[in-house]
């Protein structure tokens, strides 16, 4: 409480802080790919009324992004730094042109490039989905990440778990009985039991999982595992990794045909989908989607792929 008592202005990172850490393509006024983000409403009252009682906000992000300037207006932010991944020369700036020291400042981060920050500041924060390194260098960590089931019925919270590291992709089972959940910050999908909303397992799998895919009868569980350009195949009756499929360009969503027989692929830093023959896991083609993203090397990073059929892809 101490700590939190002289803090005057409060810094954070955006990708993952401020977002859910994807980023989204769009055409510009120029016809060229402008990175956007997706930001949270309830941060944004947060923002305003700390503005309201004089502390000042900020964002020192490593990425340059229309969308935060916009965003830094809505919620009167003071300062607002892009494109500087070495973040004390901008932290030391931002004292000197506010007369703040950096013993009255509070940062929230989630990647390793905050933690130097974070030890020069008198408060540091980490949400729920940073990394381990950074969990450990935070004052405080928050507790929002987790899953909520919700009773359709009554349209109210029924469970929510808590403790899952960082979930992004869910799957559930034909009969309704499990969940399955990515926990990018561990590197395992968590296995749940519906009815009792408890973790009954984790299975191992590649670094950074997030979309999956989960076969109509159940039995076969595709996970997207993007820094290590891969595919986990997962048997659901043993919950292991039975197989793993290399595909470049950081795959991270994924689709099934109704039929099972075909697994689409698009990737974080290519503008293509990969299309799988799930029978044998090998690649039988390619859709380029006109090249959007790919030059930037920010790829397309759909939010998500639905097929309704059972095409037949020509080659790339």
């Amino acid at each position: 409480m101490a700590r939190a008592a002289r803090i005057r202005m409060l810094l954070m990172d955006v990708d993952g802080v401020l977002t859910n850490a994807k980023l989204y393509n769009v055409p510009g006024p120029d016809g060229k790919p402008w990175e956007t983000k997706g930001f949270d409403a309830q941060d944004g009252i947060a923002l305003q009324w700390m503005s309201w009682y004089g502390i000042e906000t900020g964002v020192i992000s490593g990425r340059v992004s229309p969308a935060v300037e916009e965003r830094a207006r809505q919620v009167k932010m003071t300062h607002v730094y892009q494109g500087h991944i070495e973040k004390i020369p901008i932290l030391e700036q931002i004292c000197a042109k506010s007369g703040i020291p950096a013993d009255s400042i509070a940062y929230m981060g989630d990647d390793l490039t905050d933690v130097v920050v974070m030890r020069r500041v008198s408060l540091g924060f980490a949400p729920a989905n940073a990394r381990p390194e950074v969990k450990k260098a935070a004052h405080y960590v928050t507790t929002a990440a987790g899953l909520w089931i919700f009773d359709t019925a009554s349209d109210q919270v029924a469970h929510v778990i808590r403790g899952l590291g960082d979930p992004h992709g869910i799957a559930v089972s034909p009969n309704g009985s499990t969940v399955y959940v990515t926990n990018t910050a561990d590197n395992v999908v968590e296995v749940i039991d519906a009815a009792t909303a408890t973790v009954t397992g984790t299975i191992p799998v590649g670094q950074l999982p997030w979309g999956l895919a989960l076969s109509a009868k159940g039995t076969t569980l595709y996970v997207a595992d993007p820094d290590s350009n891969q595919v986990s195949v997962i048997s659901t009756k043993t919950d292991t990794v039975t197989g793993t499929i290399s595909l470049a360009g950081g795959p991270d969503t994924l689709a099934l045909t109704p039929n099972g027989s075909q697994l689409w692929v698009c990737g974080l830093t290519s503008a293509i989908v990969t299309v799988v023959d799930t029978s044998n896991d090998s690649v039988v083609g390619s859709l380029n989607l006109g090249g959007f993203g790919a030059n930037s090397g920010d790829g397309m990073d759909p939010a998500d792929m639905v097929l309704t059929a059972t095409p037949t892809p020509g080659g790339s």
